[in-house]
């Protein structure tokens, strides 16, 4: 294969209930090496790495939409125009969503498997995330992230022909929230609760 030196994106839809998730299946996001939501509020738009695989998540940015006339004419001869993205800098970013009681049952379970199947961890993760270096970092402990789901189950209520197909999807999407809120991190199918957290 020849390195071509180009990046690939991909432009897709959010889901319907959640607009911090793409749709569709979470093998997508998966195969991704970083994924992005753009969102507009009034003429803002801000900017929200939600993966970043091999470098360091972003801070939001903002952006403003202003207008600019363009060297043509519509059919009454009058200038057209459109609009470009002007950047304003780092986003403030509002108040996180708040935690469910369903979104807290699944953290506390976080806890309880780090505390009964909670190992090292591994030499990849440690390089990846220097702060298991310092004092606290190395107290903590990760967990095999099917230990979490085992512990996690009982606390999602669902309803419907397919239950197991439905807890795995409401954890999935519990975990996708905490690791977006900045509560937890998920790296090599392992998780653990951020520090201070």
């Amino acid at each position: 294969m020849k390195p071509l030196g180009a990046a690939i994106l991909v432009v897709h839809h959010s889901g319907h209930g959640n607009k911090d998730r793409s749709r569709g299946s979470s093998s997508i996001r998966a195969a991704m090496d970083g994924e992005f939501s753009a969102t507009k509020k009034d003429k803002s738009i801000t900017l929200t790495c939600h993966k970043a695989k091999d470098f360091e998540e972003l801070n939001p940015l903002q952006f403003t939409l202003k207008p600019t006339e363009l060297e043509w004419l519509d059919s009454d001869d009058k200038p057209m125009t459109s609009v470009y993205l002007e950047y304003g800098g780092v986003a403030t970013t509002d108040k996180k969503n708040k935690l469910t009681a369903k979104d807290e049952a699944i953290l506390t379970s976080l806890d309880a498997a780090i505390v009964e199947h909670g190992i090292e961890p591994t030499a990849e993760i440690k390089l990846k995330f220097g702060e298991f270096d310092s004092p606290a970092g190395k107290m903590q402990r990760v967990v095999n992230i099917d230990y979490w789901r085992e512990k996690a189950y009982p606390s999602i209520v669902v309803t419907g022909n397919n239950p197991e197909n439905a807890k795995r999807v409401a954890f999935n999407r519990c975990s996708d929230k905490l690791l977006n809120q900045g509560l937890i991190v998920k790296c090599d199918n392992y998780a653990w609760r951020v520090f201070g957290h």
